[in-house]
């Protein structure tokens, strides 16, 4: 017979084993969708189905994002207080609503209103999607002694809005040289920044994971509801 003691030791490593396969999967298809949007500019054969491949890595980052949201804001929920959950649930959402963005730009390309509002909402609830994240990341590691976070959060979420700026600019001053260089180098430039987060989440939330495991954190609702006795 499994004793109470084991059964709640199973628990509790569940919980952040579940949170960790989120971020694990989130991460690996993340790094799928940045080949995929690769490929879909640099590779020249493809430009005669660019539509479907549009459609692809509009299903593939909107299926990468939801486990990223769902772990993050899950660990920020379930293991932290106060402004590091906020941060975290805050993240989540915004997370969640860049999927749905993504998801809405394929389908709206012919409607100048629906399509510019589908845009507009991917750029924001990305940029204060990443910026929450490495806000709840920089909080986390204030309190503890773990190193977590990184800059190349933000970067990676205002840098869509940064491009489009400067490529407002540039057309505006008839710049056509940089013009050219934003549309070769971009897309190389952010797919190397999806494959850096990629694997800058994983290893942010193995680190978590560690520590969440080294100081005996347990989740909310045991610390609550006192599933698991105080030692």
């Amino acid at each position: 017979m499994v004793s109470n003691e084991e059964k709640q030791k199973k628990i509790f490593n569940t919980e952040i084993n579940k949170f960790y396969f989120l971020a694990l999967t989130g991460s690996i298809l993340f790094t799928i969708a940045a080949a995929i949007n690769l490929s879909n500019r640099t590779i020249q054969y493809l430009r005669a189905v660019n539509w479907f491949f549009d459609y692809i890595f509009a299903a593939v980052i909107a299926l990468s994002l939801i486990p990223i949201a769902l772990s993050f804001g899950g660990i920020a929920d379930l293991y932290f207080k106060d402004h590091v959950r906020k941060e975290g649930m805050q993240g989540r959402t915004y997370l969640l609503i860049y999927a749905i963005g993504e998801i809405l730009k394929p389908f709206t390309i012919g409607s100048v209103v629906f399509g510019s509002l589908a845009i507009l909402i991917s750029l924001a609830s990305r940029a204060m999607g990443f910026r929450k994240i490495d806000l709840m990341l920089t909080r986390i590691k204030k309190i503890t002694d773990i190193k977590v976070g990184s800059i190349l959060y933000q970067i990676f979420g205002f840098y869509s809005i940064i491009v489009s700026v400067i490529a407002s600019i540039a057309n505006a001053a008839g710049d056509e040289e940089l013009l050219i260089y934003l549309l070769v180098f971009n897309g190389t430039i952010e797919t190397i920044l999806m494959i850096m987060i990629g694997i800058k989440i994983i290893v942010d939330v193995t680190i978590i994971k560690r520590y969440i495991k080294r100081k005996k954190i347990k989740p909310r609702y045991m610390r609550i509801y006192g599933t698991i006795r105080e030692k």
